[in-house]
């Protein structure tokens, strides 16, 4: 039985857990990227350049919308949004792994560990051939 791509009905299971960790993940980059510009505007007093913080506040909101689309979407089975929520994912991964790196080597706390492990979970979901296929419209997963 062919599905088509655009047809609304409940997300597989495999993909529940998946859709959950696209809303924390958006949810809490926007959370930051909130406070992160709220304070750099508090704190601008004229004599500190805050260009720097103040654009890694509102890239961390711009950047967490696609995968809050990615979130509202996944259940309409549309190729695009598997794609995107991918490439968003190896972004978050590859960042997070190299911040790990330099942080490690610098001699500092370990951070950014979380970013790591929520997008190797989600990558390992939207990987899975079952997952590709659902997406495709040709297979169906179990509820």
């Amino acid at each position: 039985m062919t599905v088509q791509p655009n047809q609304h009905q409940r997300l597989p299971k495999a993909l529940r857990q998946t859709r959950i960790v696209l809303y924390v993940q958006s949810l809490l980059s926007i959370v930051i990227g909130f406070f992160i510009t709220l304070l750099v505007l508090s704190l601008d007093n004229g004599t500190d350049d805050l260009t720097a913080p103040l654009l890694l506040g509102v890239a961390a909101i711009v950047l967490a919308l696609p995968l809050l689309i990615c979130a509202i979407k996944l259940h309409q089975r549309l190729p695009w949004v598997r794609t995107l929520a991918l490439v968003f994912e190896w972004i978050t991964v590859a960042s997070g792994a190299l911040g790990l790196l330099m942080t490690l080597a610098q001699g500092g706390v370990p951070s950014g560990i979380l970013q790591l492990v929520l997008g190797v979970v989600v990558l390992q979901s939207l990987m899975k051939a079952e997952v590709r296929e659902w997406f495709a419209g040709r297979a169906t997963l179990p509820e």
